[in-house]
């Protein structure tokens, strides 16, 4: 089989590489090469996660999806990561979002916690038995970051509103407390955010002058990065990090899924 690899992301890399092992042809488009040698005779052309970030463009490329729809084989299938519904409705051939496996989530959130550790350790002077963290949201990142923190930090607290989500937390030992009573976040050394939501906006000023706070939300975000900036506030909006710091395994989870898709 034919796969056309678009986008720089590293992961894409690892992908083009793995489908070799397997004995599949595999091109890799490259920076002023021909968008129609790379897809015209490919019968699966995979994206990345994201596909695109200004709607035109294959994220990381100037390469414009007008192009590969031009030029695609018809009988192609496409793969990409959060496709946005305007280049999914002008598609000239199947288009499938690998991103809405759920498996591929959850995997996706491990190796996003993972990496998360790994920037609250090199973000606080203090190790991290020492510290007192505040997570806030539960959803399948924040749970993964909770799991992970919990053999080398005894002092966890989870910040959310349901009560289902609560009662869960609770029952794994970690502290909890209702967002809507959040009014501070001064006896915190690490805050991780995981609500794309302004809900640190009226007290990220009350972080501690020696803590850390760490973004793992979508835009607009926890608190506003302008408002941190302008009270010295030390902090890292963290973005597509499986990308980042584990791009052959993150490769491996989105291929996988792939495959699966294909039947292969």
């Amino acid at each position: 089989m034919v796969f056309s690899i678009l986008g720089k992301d590293l992961r894409q890399d690892f992908i083009a590489l793995m489908l070799e092992e397997k004995g599949h042809i595999v091109k890799r488009h490259k920076d002023g090469e021909s968008v129609a040698n790379c897809v015209k005779d490919a019968n699966v052309v995979v994206l990345p996660l994201p596909v695109t970030t200004d709607g035109k463009t294959v994220k990381g490329t100037a390469v414009t999806f007008d192009e590969i729809f031009k030029n695609i084989n018809k009988k192609s299938v496409i793969f990409g990561g959060n496709i946005p519904v305007e280049i999914n409705l002008k598609s000239p051939t199947s288009i499938i979002d690998y991103y809405k496996s759920e498996k591929l989530k959850a995997k996706n959130a491990y190796l996003t916690a993972e990496a998360s550790v790994a920037l609250a350790i090199m973000g606080s002077k203090k190790a991290l038995r020492d510290c007192k963290i505040l997570i806030t949201g539960f959803g399948r990142i924040a749970k993964c970051v909770a799991y992970l923190l919990k053999p080398f930090c005894g002092d966890v607290t989870v910040a959310l509103r349901s009560r289902k989500d609560m009662a869960l937390a609770d029952a794994l030992d970690f502290k909890t407390i209702d967002i809507s009573g959040l009014d501070s976040l001064k006896d915190f050394d690490i805050v991780i955010n995981t609500v794309p939501a302004r809900i640190l906006e009226n007290i990220i000023t009350t972080v501690k002058d020696d803590g850390y706070v760490l973004e793992l939300a979508s835009a607009p975000y926890g608190f506003s990065p302008e408002t941190a900036k302008e009270n010295n506030i030390k902090f890292e909006i963290a973005s597509s990090l499986p990308g980042k710091y584990s791009p052959e395994s993150a490769g491996k989870e989105i291929l996988a899924c792939i495959l699966s898709y294909l039947k292969l």
